[in-house]
């Protein structure tokens, strides 16, 4: 398996590529095809419903690049990373199945 750090990255630079070619190549590569993603907007399942999410997200903050901070930890098969886009911040975790990720939790903290 790809180092946590790295692999957390490649899952947040997913969020803001513009390209859904590329976007939907890199989904495939981390996320099991009937992935839930749980997030305070919703439960997102599948590929379909990710991209949505991503244009959303890309709506909100169109020049946003997430920052990950610190190093994300590990238990078992789970892994948890915090992270920043502008002002907000969060923590996500996720749930592998193997080399990709089953169920990702989403949790933000609004900003100031």
């Amino acid at each position: 398996m790809t180092d946590d750090t790295q692999f957390m990255n490649e899952v947040f630079a997913i969020w803001v590529e513009r390209d859904h070619i590329a976007r939907r190549k890199a989904m495939a590569s981390h996320f099991h095809p009937d992935i839930h993603f749980f997030d305070h907007d919703g439960t997102f399942v599948g590929y379909e419903e990710l991209e949505k999410f991503s244009n959303a997200l890309q709506e909100r903050f169109p020049d946003g690049r997430f920052a990950m901070s610190g190093t994300p930890e590990r238990m078992a098969n789970g892994v948890r990373t915090f992270w920043t886009l502008g002002r907000a911040t969060g923590m996500d975790f996720v749930l592998f199945e193997g080399e990709k990720v089953k169920a990702m939790y989403v949790f933000v903290q609004a900003p100031k």
